[in-house]
């Protein structure tokens, strides 16, 4: 009996691999097709399943060594193109073929109510009203460049040197990590719902609590339940359910909001802010029988996707001014080495709408492109010494900035982060006022940071302490 059963596994075995090797050889003959694995002879020679877990770019990055810059792994429901090459890179994320996150019934969109909603994962239609109307509306409230946000930014920045003040008198020594979520989040929050948060609000912090963790869950391309989705139906199995429910208390957030907003009824007359002024469309649009695109649903994907945006981002005397960033160009080149090295979003995803070429090789529609953001700045092609930190390589011989058009820090397409002019204001004013006032160094006193990060979605580094210390001049 047992022998049976042994001869019926390998048996079975055997057809499933002469099958996968029929159709991929019948596949090949009809089409170019880019290096990589796609069969289950190849998951079994490069061990596919032994990297499950590890961080996506790091993934990506290895396969370039075996296949190339540009190669594709078909695993399961998956099949994912991945880009190593910035000038692919850019090709792809400019190109209207490619205008979609990710392909229909994607597991990720069980997070908008089983739709493609959104800006940060919405696709078609849907995606470019919402992102046009976002993007008009935060302009309007002075998002991106002027005196509002700038005002806004100030604001949280005299809250962080007080806590850094504080430490000062103290003990001189803290851990870094969510030093910051609350006031870059703040910058961003003050135009979604007209007010701040507090930097200790309970509410804020059960809702980043689950996002962090959401977002060090959300692994793409690169977890078992991305290439089988149906695993997320065998309890506890996966993380699924815990995110999911996750999401839930975003949109119940969001939806006590919308239901306070619209009790009050000053949205109509007065709008103040982006859920009023959003609030606004979505009455004109059901008045007019014709209301497609803003619905509660969207409106509160829209909102969840604002403040994720806002939470992983990144009027006192004498605080810097952005009227002074093209006057300081090393302080510019060391921001954008940061940005190069950090690289909080590693790998991107794109969907081509339509059946299409990647260096005249056929991409079917409905497969996931994975852009490693990593892996181009850290490319050995581009940079002779990726491994350094060197603002240097911003700066021309004359001072003048260059070579940003080499990283993507903030992507690159249409799907370009809206908040990208806002992000890295954020970033000059914050790093300009804290240094300008105190010296930072590590902590003698505790082990060294590691260079692993915790990734996800986006990257962060593990704890760690500093020191810091005023500065005498």
């Amino acid at each position: 009996m047992l022998q049976y059963f042994v001869a019926s596994i390998i048996l079975l075995f055997i057809i499933l691999v002469d099958t996968e090797f029929i159709t991929w050889k019948t596949f090949r003959k009809k089409r170019k097709e880019l290096p990589g694995i796609r069969t289950i002879l190849d998951i079994i020679k490069w061990k596919v399943p032994l990297y499950w877990g590890l961080p996506n770019y790091i993934i990506l990055g290895r396969g370039e060594e075996y296949f190339g810059p540009v190669f594709q792994y078909k695993i399961g429901n998956s099949c994912t193109v991945a880009v190593n090459d910035i000038q692919v890179a850019r090709k792809v994320m400019s190109s209207p073929d490619c205008r979609d996150r990710l392909p229909e019934g994607h597991v990720l969109y069980e997070r908008s109510f089983n739709k493609p909603l959104g800006i940060l994962f919405g696709n078609g239609k849907n995606w470019a009203v919402s992102r046009d109307f976002a993007v008009k509306t935060l302009s309007n409230l002075g998002f991106g460049q002027g005196t509002a946000v700038e005002h806004c930014i100030a604001t949280e920045m005299e809250d962080i040197l007080q806590k850094i003040e504080a430490i000062v008198q103290q003990e001189c020594t803290f851990q870094p990590h969510g030093f910051f979520h609350v006031p870059t989040l703040n910058v961003l929050w003050n135009l979604i719902a007209g007010s701040r948060f507090s930097h200790n609000d309970q509410k804020l912090t059960e809702l980043l609590k689950y996002f962090y963790k959401w977002n060090r869950s959300f692994n793409l391309g690169a977890t078992a339940l991305h290439a089988f989705p149906w695993l997320r139906h065998i309890p506890k199995l996966t993380e699924h359910d815990a995110w999911v429910n996750g999401h839930l208390k975003f949109s119940a957030f969001f939806k006590n909001i919308m239901e306070e907003r619209i009790t009050k009824n000053n949205y109509l007359d007065d709008p103040n802010d982006f859920i009023d002024y959003y609030l606004r469309e979505m009455k004109w649009q059901n008045d007019s029988n014709n209301n497609e695109y803003f619905t509660e649903e969207q409106f509160l994907t829209v909102c969840t996707d604002l403040f994720m945006a806002g939470a992983d981002t990144t009027r006192t005397e004498n605080l810097p001014s952005l009227v002074y960033k093209t006057r300081m160009p090393y302080t510019e080149a060391t921001t954008a080495e940061i940005l190069r090295h950090a690289c909080v979003i590693p790998v991107t995803g794109r969907c081509p709408v339509r059946d299409m070429e990647i260096n005249e090789c056929s991409i079917t529609k409905g497969s996931i492109i994975g852009i490693n953001i990593h892996g181009i700045h850290f490319s050995q092609h581009i940079w002779s010494d990726p491994k350094v930190f060197r603002p240097e390589r911003f700066l021309s011989a004359e001072g003048r900035i260059i070579n940003q058009e080499k990283t993507l820090p903030f992507g690159y397409g249409k799907r370009k982060c809206l908040g990208e002019t806002t992000s890295r204001n954020t970033f000059f004013l914050f790093f300009t006022a804290m240094l300008q006032r105190y010296s930072f160094q590590l902590s003698p006193q505790h082990p060294k940071p590691s260079l692993e990060d915790v990734c996800g979605l986006s990257r962060a580094p593990k704890p760690y302490y500093v020191t810091v210390q005023k500065r005498s001049n």
